[in-house]
């Protein structure tokens, strides 16, 4: 069977397609140089009463697109000898009080990396997470919510402030050090990551809502419609008269 698109047809897939490449928008806070190990924060189980947290906030810009779709870190690990496991959430925040909200407003499957020398982008689908435009959140990294992960800080994310393209000012790193226990996460104030603030190498990929669905009638369901409607009107005016 052959089917031949109508011009019609071809002329609103294009519209849909160039809507949907406007619609998208990307906060890059910078992505390391190929060929370089840059310098990286560890996070995981620093001790058997402490587990390191890392986390990089933005801000949602004004007039754009607001469902995350999926946010990406870059890691990398020189020793690989243990396997960490851990979650990676969302968190709404705010960068006053250096607070993440009562309760996360995503959490991944369960994650596990293993040690590997060079940047690695591992990223999370939120499947169109719903944020508000103008708003702070904090993209977290943490293995609290597992009391048997190995001891010692394996895995690190990429520090983006060594190299030139370090330009995100809507945002800073934090950590939150601690013990087990996603509370461990929301109850105090998180620290700036060094001391002195910096950005992890993020990346946040954000998407607007599809428009609902619209039927346009194809030109002969339109024209018995308009024969229709005539032939009401006409009847109409004979019983007046």
């Amino acid at each position: 069977m052959r089917i031949t698109a109508r011009p019609s047809c071809l002329l609103g897939l294009t519209v849909l397609f160039t809507a949907s490449l406007a619609s998208a928008q990307t906060i890059d806070t910078g992505t390391p140089p190929v060929g370089t190990n840059p310098p990286i924060f560890p996070f995981g189980r620093a001790t058997a009463v402490s587990w390191g947290t890392l986390g990089q906030s933005f801000l949602v810009p004004l007039g754009g697109p607001t469902l995350l779709d999926a946010f990406t870190f870059w890691f990398r690990d020189n020793l690989g000898t243990n396997d960490t496991p851990y979650y990676a959430y969302i968190f709404d925040w705010d960068p006053t009080t250096r607070r993440t909200g009562s309760d996360f407003l995503f959490r991944s499957a369960a994650q596990n990396y293993t040690g590997v020398s060079g940047p690695t982008a591992v990223t999370f689908s939120t499947g169109g997470l719903d944020l508000v435009g103008g708003q702070s959140y904090i993209a977290v990294l943490s293995s609290v919510e597992f009391p048997a992960a190995p001891v010692g800080l394996r895995p690190g994310v990429i520090v983006s402030s060594h190299w030139p393209n370090d330009v995100y000012t809507d945002g800073m790193s934090y950590t939150r050090p601690g013990g087990s226990g996603l509370a461990t996460l929301t109850s105090n104030a998180w620290g700036l990551l060094g001391g002195t603030g910096t950005d992890l190498a993020f990346r946040a990929s954000f998407a607007s809502a599809p428009p609902p669905p619209t039927v346009t009638p194809e030109p002969g369901t339109a024209a018995l419609m308009g024969t229709g409607i005539l032939g009401l009107a006409l009847a109409a005016r004979r019983r007046r008269r």
